[in-house]
């Protein structure tokens, strides 16, 4: 045992020496390391912009470079590292071309992946029908690959596949469809925005999006709203700050919200027109832009370690660290206890087949302890707190509440499917008025008296005996049956006035 404990700790000490070998890597590349700054006035205007495009801040309207490098020094310190990293990320992009995108077959399929998801952010590009659609094949696709690396899914809906959804939705013009959680509780519901601008461009669009999204994170601006976040929360023990002489937060810092709804609160200040610095200085704020995480066990600044970039992957993977998930624990414990197994392969001693033969009972043995320890976690209800704060409801009964709604919901497409053909056929058939009420049964009836009056004429028998009934007899035996539906109607509000 002791010397399956000492491999363990080998290995973390090989992951440590890769993580010096990145430094390295970047040092080789570079000249410099990983954690060492750089000053923005130094580089060119080009990879101030790759920097402010991976933060998520827009550029658009800064022609000159003293513009674009302020702009960096407000959202945050920039390190070799990131600058290394936001390079090599752009030309694995440019390389590999554009992202793949959802593409929606119907109501069913958009409401399953957009309106039922609600811990992330879609954008969908509505083509109407018989109409081009809003964004290029080009800038769709150049709206993808700058979307897509803040976590933000994309997709298409063609109205031609689901005419009737696209018309009780009010999609009859194309246009760009924004899906985002409208509360901070992670089974709040979604709400969808539409685009509304006049200017169609990626860099207009992408400014829309990332301003809704911030709209979801709380922003201060004086000191005694400050002081009152700053005090311990019970339902929000853990909070993300950002200080920061911005606007509003950068979009990997929005999306991120989204993506740790219910277990991490994130908070923009706004320091542009503080009231009392005194107030920054008391909670250990010296410099802003900085990036704070505050957790019953005490505060930390993101940023001083090696890294910790200011980019969605950098930062989220940090934040897993401090408040992961239950699948988060369950791959880490799959991992290490497969590794503990793949030790036997070293320590037993003997042939190659006594090794491979115990390093597979003990994988299985090891592996079967470890899912039947988690299988009670796995299986227990989840609990999460509603939007109202009023109550827990466990996971099955929001799995099975889901279904209901799916079923409901393509119960009600059937029904509306084949009451349009009815009405449709209504108003094909002859009646005494066009607004005149007919049950689905006599519209059948009266459409086969009609069609045989018409076959008639055509010199036609479609009739079940082949009796070859006249022109007039048909039309007679039409008259019949919309005076007998008239009748029966006339029948039921009687009888319903003798109730009353």
């Amino acid at each position: 045992m002791w010397l399956k404990l000492f491999f363990l700790l080998l290995y973390f000490v090989v992951l440590f020496m890769l993580a010096r070998l990145f430094d390295a890597v970047v040092w080789y590349d570079t000249g410099m390391f990983a954690s060492q700054l750089v000053d923005p006035v130094t580089l060119s205007y080009k990879k101030l912009k790759t920097i402010l495009e991976c933060r998520g801040l827009g550029h658009s309207g800064l022609a000159e470079k003293k513009d674009v490098s302020e702009l960096v020094e407000k959202s945050g310190e920039l390190t070799q590292g990131e600058l290394y990293s936001a390079i090599k990320k752009v030309n694995e992009q440019t390389e590999a071309g554009y992202s793949s995108t959802t593409h929606f077959s119907g109501e069913m399929h958009f409401y399953e992946l957009v309106e039922d998801t609600k811990d992330g952010i879609w954008l969908v590009q509505v083509i109407a029908q018989d109409r081009q659609a809003l964004l290029s094949h080009y800038d769709w696709g150049k709206m993808v690959q700058k979307v897509s690396q803040f976590g933000i899914r994309t997709g298409t809906f063609n109205c031609s596949n689901d005419y009737r959804s696209c018309i009780r939705r009010g999609w009859q013009h194309s246009t760009l469809i924004m899906s985002v959680p409208q509360t901070s509780s992670s089974k709040g519901k979604v709400m969808l925005k539409e685009y509304n601008g006049r200017r169609i461009e990626t860099e207009h669009i992408f400014r829309w999006m990332t301003s809704h999204v911030a709209h979801r994170i709380k922003t201060l601006r004086h000191s005694q709203q400050l002081i009152e976040e700053w005090r311990p929360d019970p339902v929000h023990p853990v909070k993300m700050f950002l200080f920061a002489h911005l606007l509003q937060p950068p979009a990997f810092f929005s999306s991120l919200s989204v993506k740790f709804t219910g277990r991490i609160e994130f908070i923009f200040v706004d320091v542009r027109h503080w009231d009392n610095h005194s107030s920054l200085a008391e909670i250990g704020v010296t410099r802003s832009p900085s990036y704070i995480l505050k957790m019953p066990e005490g505060i930390y600044r993101y940023g001083n370690s090696t890294g910790e970039f200011l980019s969605l992957a950098a930062m989220d993977t940090f934040l897993r660290s401090v408040q992961p998930e239950v699948n988060d624990l369950f791959v880490l414990s799959l991992v290490l206890i497969n590794l503990l197994a793949w030790m036997d392969l070293f320590i037993t001693q003997g042939a190659a087949v006594k090794r491979f033969v115990v390093l597979i009972r003990t994988l299985g043995t090891y592996n079967s302890i470890l899912l039947v320890s988690w299988l009670p976690v796995l299986d227990s209800p989840k609990k999460q707190v509603g939007a109202d704060g009023g109550g827990c409801v466990p996971e099955v009964k929001a799995i099975q509440q889901t279904r209901r709604l799916l079923a409901n919901a393509r119960e009600r497409s059937r029904v509306h499917t084949i009451s349009a053909a009815f009405e449709a056929l209504r108003k094909q058939v002859p009646c005494y008025s066009y607004g005149q009420k007919l049950s689905k049964l006599a519209i059948l009836r009266i459409a086969c008296n009609y069609i045989l009056s018409l076959a008639q004429l055509a010199e036609l028998d479609y009739s079940s005996d082949h009796s070859s009934l006249s022109f007039s007899q048909c039309v007679e035996q039409c008259t019949r049956t919309l005076q007998a539906e008239g009748r029966s109607k006339k029948r039921k509000v009687g009888r319903t006035v003798e109730d009353v």
